[in-house]
């Protein structure tokens, strides 16, 4: 197959300009998403998204093919994220839209009634700020499992670790999440790291 993964990598570190543009039209959504997931921040999660290629381009011939496209493009993302956010002029608790978190928060056939309606409305507010409160490594554990549905193994590769070390700091994030969340519950809307 002309297209698979592993030929575009091969064709991309050639310099074949029509696999460059098709890594980039297949993968430049997830990386935005993921991006403005772990960023909060639509003009930041398009500058990363840039950034991912840019460096994703100069450094294909660095790729080994020892993971997919997609975890090698998510962990390029996701260290220009923490790099970014790691920065002194940002903040570490970022606040998100709404619209950022209804896929954590979606439910098999689901009722148009308004009162469940109004009550997903409230718990998608509570995880927001719960979800924005997290300590950034935290906050990119949940949401590359909870929302970008990787495994562990796709994780610690893009976090540079072991799949059981994920699998113990997703269990302490899940945690604290689930901390965050009964606070703001319980009407404390600045909840501390």
């Amino acid at each position: 197959m002309r297209n698979a993964p592993e030929d575009l990598a091969v064709r991309c570190r050639s310099g074949d300009l029509d696999a460059l543009r098709l890594v980039y039209e297949q993968h430049h959504q997830g990386i935005y998403r993921l991006a403005l997931r772990l960023m909060g921040n639509q003009d930041d999660a398009a500058d990363i998204r840039q950034d991912t290629f840019v460096i994703a381009f100069e450094t294909m011939g660095r790729f080994r093919g020892d993971c997919t496209l997609k975890t090698w493009l998510f962990a390029i993302c996701a260290k220009l994220c923490r790099s970014r956010m790691g920065s002194p002029r940002r903040r570490r608790e970022i606040e998100y839209e709404p619209a950022m978190i209804e896929d954590l928060l979606q439910y098999e056939g689901e009722s148009l009634d308004p009162r469940l309606a109004s009550e997903r409305a409230e718990m998608a507010r509570l995880v927001r700020i719960a979800l924005g409160s997290l300590p950034s490594s935290e906050r990119e554990l949940i949401i590359l499992r909870e929302c970008e549905g990787l495994e562990y193994e796709e994780i610690a590769r893009i976090q540079g670790c072991s799949a059981s070390t994920i699998g113990v700091k997703l269990f302490r994030a899940r945690r604290r999440l689930r901390e965050r969340i009964e606070a703001v519950m319980n009407g404390d809307d600045h909840v501390q790291r």
